[in-house]
């Protein structure tokens, strides 16, 4: 690519320095509302979105769509088919974006508040058309037994053509019982049929003791599924296990994850799980110390849950048995572990994560400054992983706003929290996916600002381009660039600019957004040139340093996108990250 500028076309327009990342003003997605929504639930994948969510007044579950930038959304399509504005749940993990496919779960209290049903739904084509719900079978009829803890992953098949698949792992109350059931119920055909369902735990049978507290991970045809129990008394233990089978079969025991002695202590609360081929990974609060706050303790398995550690990890520089640790979460990152929590050791709940290479040293961050509560990782998909990580949750104090902090290096550094909610409402239920395609955080809330709870979208890209200088003819103007991702060290990059918005694209089909015009031609021929430079390691760079021309006129708005880009095996070019669009208006 050649950007070609006569020389004394050098660059300027007004622009103040801005902070380093911006996020996109957020967009208000239901736009069909007829009352409070619940939820939402975001995926990405390639070039879609999906976003759905519960509308409290009619009783619908509602699903928009958008492709991995997401800078627009479809008109709301409801896609169950209940009439009777009954309550439903939708919850974070409710949506999965499989290629072209959207798969969508959600808990329906259409049959009785105390009979909770699973139902399902799917498009095959990226929301144009639905196939049509159906009620999962929870192994009690109709009107009997309810449902209580749920969750759900959908995953591509490894083997090329074959169907995906689609997980639940579910607990079910059955009439006239006290102790909760744990059951798994999956699809080999992309959500045609689903098999019967299986009791996961194999030690003991369905009724004998009370599981709560369940999570899981897929991959391929692999299932892991964390819970605790009471099997050894009062006190609850973490136990695990695996199905190399889409759970037709399952491990021919349960494995236990807390290594105190059976009972000794209860784990409570919640748990929290991941899967990265043969590592699985656990964390849990626990009482360990004190029967009255929790504590954070995790443990890790390199053979798929066979085994594991003899001795589980306190995590955190917290005081155990004094300061309170909730909502745990987890991921690996291209073989990095990550654990963030809340705790209250500053006297109000804050953010904190660790991330470890071994597992048995780890390195502690704050990542919230005004409170926070309910940390989520972004996705990390099988085979789509890179160097970036995000970490969403709510911030302290009334009115919440949502917070954002992510890595560009595999969990090794973050940055500090920043708001990505622009509503003026008190916002909650922050849920993120990461687009790997654009190198995109696409984020999700509730927010009250009409006086009751709507839904928005927005985001940001790590990689940010920043216009230094008063853009004036005959003024010095420069771009820099930050945040671009730790395996770019060395990469070139270069700044596309354009007179209007439209839909360009790139020679790998991405859409930056821009109008194909006199500028974005002139632009591509300065790059290599006045328009490029290298991205350094800690994932900046900049361009020479210009002299605006007085030929473009004062009043013009010019859109402007890095783009990095390694020409290291040329004539092979490798394109890299992308930015959003910023704009500078010609003084």
């Amino acid at each position: 690519m050649k950007f070609f500028l006569p020389s004394s076309l050098v660059f300027l327009a007004i622009a103040s320095w801005l902070p380093a990342q911006n996020p996109r003003p957020s967009l208000r997605v239901d736009s069909t509302a007829v009352g409070a929504a619940q939820g939402p639930a975001v995926s990405t994948r390639g070039e879609l979105t999906a976003l759905a969510w519960h509308d409290q007044g009619d009783g619908g579950i509602y699903v928009s769509t958008s492709d991995g930038r997401g800078l627009s959304w479809s008109t709301p399509v409801r896609i169950d088919g209940d009439l009777s504005a009954s309550a439903k749940t939708i919850q974070a993990d409710s949506v999965h974006v499989v290629g072209d496919a959207i798969y969508v779960l959600w808990e329906d209290e259409r049959h009785g508040a105390s009979n909770r049903e699973l139902y399902f739904n799917f498009s095959e084509n990226q929301g144009a058309s639905w196939q049509g719900e159906v009620r999962l079978d929870k192994t009690q009829p109709i009107g009997t037994g309810s449902i209580r803890d749920w969750h759900f992953w959908a995953d591509n098949n490894d083997t090329s053509g074959l169907p995906d698949y689609v997980y639940v792992v579910f607990t079910v109350d059955p009439d006239g019982a006290s102790n909760e059931e744990l059951y798994a119920v999956v699809s080999e055909d992309a959500g045609f049929n689903f098999h019967a369902p299986v009791h996961v735990p194999q030690d003991f049978n369905p009724g004998d003791f009370d599981i709560d507290a369940i999570t899981m991970s897929g991959h391929d045809r692999h299932i892991s599924v964390i819970w605790q129990d009471n099997r050894a008394g009062t006190m609850d233990d973490i136990w695990f296990q695996h199905s190399h089978y889409s759970g037709s079969t399952w491990n021919t025991q349960d494995h236990r994850v807390d290594t105190d002695p059976a009972g000794a202590a209860d784990a409570d609360g919640s748990v929290a799980t991941f899967t990265e081929g043969l590592t699985v990974v656990a964390a849990w609060q626990d009482e360990r110390t004190s029967t009255t706050v929790e504590e954070l303790r995790w443990n890790v398995s390199y053979n798929m849950g066979s085994n594991w550690l003899g001795s589980d990890v306190l995590i955190g520089n917290y005081t155990p048995g004094v300061d309170d640790v909730d909502n745990p979460a987890v991921a690996i990152q291209n073989g990095v572990f990550l654990v963030a929590w809340e705790d209250n050791r500053s006297g109000q709940d804050e953010i904190y994560l660790a991330t470890s290479l071994d597992g048995s040293i780890w390195t502690e961050t704050q990542v919230s400054t005004q409170g926070g509560g309910f940390p989520a990782f972004s996705h990390v998909t099988h085979g789509e992983a890179d160097a970036v990580i995000a970490l969403t949750w709510t911030s302290g104090a009334f009115p919440n706003v949502v917070e954002t902090a992510y890595s560009r290096d595999n969990g090794t550094t973050w940055t500090t929290g920043m708001a990505i909610s622009d509503t003026t409402g008190d916002a909650d239920f922050a849920v993120l996916d990461y687009n790997q395609l654009y190198g995109n955080v696409i984020q999700a809330w509730l927010a009250d600002d009409s006086g009751t709870n709507g839904v928005y979208a927005g985001g940001f890209r790590p990689p940010t381009l920043h216009p230094v200088g008063t853009f004036s003819g005959g003024q010095s103007v420069h771009f820099e660039i930050e945040h671009f991702q730790s395996f770019e060290s060395g990469y070139s990059f270069g700044v596309l600019l354009s007179g209007g918005l439209d839909q360009y694209l790139l020679p790998d089909s991405r859409n930056t957004g821009l109008l194909d015009d006199f500028y974005l031609q002139r632009s591509l021929d300065e790059i290599p040139g006045l328009l490029s430079g290298t991205v350094l390691s800690d994932g900046s760079g900049s361009t020479p340093v210009v002299i605006w021309p007085f030929s473009i006129p004062p009043g013009t708005v010019l859109n402007l996108v890095a783009v990095s880009f390694d020409i290291s095996a040329f004539p092979t070019i490798v394109l890299g990250g992308i930015t959003d669009i910023e704009t500078i208006t010609v003084q």
